[in-house]
């Protein structure tokens, strides 16, 4: 038997394959649910960012069922405590939620989105009383013009939320997503529904294909906001849908940086613009003239390793934003086709 390393259960693309219904209840613990093919993503820490934290949760289930009218998907998780109070001594709800592009074909970072191309965000917690507030005190980090996180999540379990990047998160216009989960022998259950179509947020094409992420918090761990377990892009077939198949990797490359949001530090097509506070140059260096600079061999070496900013201001905070050590996430072939894709996106020169 092979041993499978963890970079490649880590990184290994999940595919949430739809099953069609007449119809389902929001209760998680409808029997429509045994008909829907389990695919369980594997979660890592928020490593990229303040406030970094997360990873009690290793892994989601999650199942898929269509009417003629809905979209439910159902998680599942270990969580060996019941959490569902807040209050001034530091305790936390247990939430989880799933996360699409909001434009149709776009890939932006699966970490929050980017600065014009959100991500649709759908949120559930596990609150008592559904009028609790999340407190003032608890907003650990939002980037300036942002929302507060506790507005975000005012009231109800269930929300619709937008956002274009790290601490940008506000609640949608309109609040069409239902959810309800159950806790029970050591394990969550939530079932999110919606309309295949929206007036603000990502709408399901029948037999298409589109992004999905997932995000679980454990409040005994104190986790909360971009405290929090998390997975990359993973793909949600629906009916008969097919993914494209890259065929060069050039292609696959860029399917890599897509997947796991290298957009996120680096900028659209790796052209950098990204602030990082205190980082020596105020931002995260660009990488798409890589190839000038270093051989393939170097750069791979630094997505396995990760890298840390230099402080500008050696006396100043450590710069938010670093690069997580994908060695540990990816497998080598997505390094390797990672690094052909990077090859391609220097300028090219016209010879006169």
């Amino acid at each position: 038997m092979l041993a499978v390393s963890a970079s490649a259960l880590y990184g290994a693309e999940i595919l949430l394959r739809s099953h069609a219904v007449k119809a389902v209840s929001l209760s998680p613990l409808d029997k429509a649910w045994e008909k829907a093919s389990p695919a369980v993503a594997p979660l890592i820490p928020q490593i990229f960012t303040t406030p970094h934290g997360g990873g009690s949760v290793k892994s989601v289930e999650a199942r898929c069922l269509v009417t003629e009218t809905d979209v439910s998907i159902r998680l599942s998780w270990e969580d060996a405590t019941q959490n569902v109070r807040l209050d001034d001594g530091g305790k936390f709800v247990d939430a989880c939620a799933l996360e699409f592009p909001v434009q149709e074909h776009a890939w932006p970072s699966p970490f929050m989105g980017e600065k014009g191309n959100p991500v649709n965000v759908w949120h559930w917690r596990s609150v008592a009383d559904e009028a609790h507030r999340y407190e003032k005190a608890y907003v650990d980090y939002s980037r300036p013009g942002a929302i507060d996180q506790h507005v975000a999540f005012a009231t109800g379990p269930a929300q619709s939320l937008f956002a274009e990047g790290f601490g940008t998160l506000t609640p949608g216009a309109v609040q069409d997503v239902q959810a309800a989960g159950v806790w029970k022998d050591g394990r969550w259950t939530v079932v999110f529904r919606r309309a295949l179509t929206s007036r603000e947020g990502v709408s399901f094409k029948r037999n298409g294909t589109i992004p999905v992420a997932f995000a679980v918090w454990d409040g005994e761990d104190q986790e909360r906001n971009g405290a929090k377990s998390l997975s990359l892009w993973h793909t949600l077939v629906v009916g008969d849908g097919r993914l494209p198949e890259p065929a060069t990797p050039e292609e696959k490359g860029r399917r890599v940086f897509s997947r796991y949001g290298c957009g996120t530090c680096h900028g659209p097509g790796g052209a950098g613009g990204v602030k990082n506070l205190n980082a020596q140059g105020g931002e995260v260096p660009s990488i798409n003239k890589v190839k000038d600079g270093f051989t393939e061999e170097e750069v791979e070496e630094v997505i396995r390793l990760g890298r840390r900013s230099e402080r500008a201001d050696a006396t100043g905070p450590l710069p938010p934003l670093r690069m997580a050590p994908w060695g540990q996430i990816m497998d080598e072939r997505e390094i390797n086709d990672l690094v052909k894709y990077l090859w391609t996106l220097a300028p090219k020169t016209t010879d006169w």
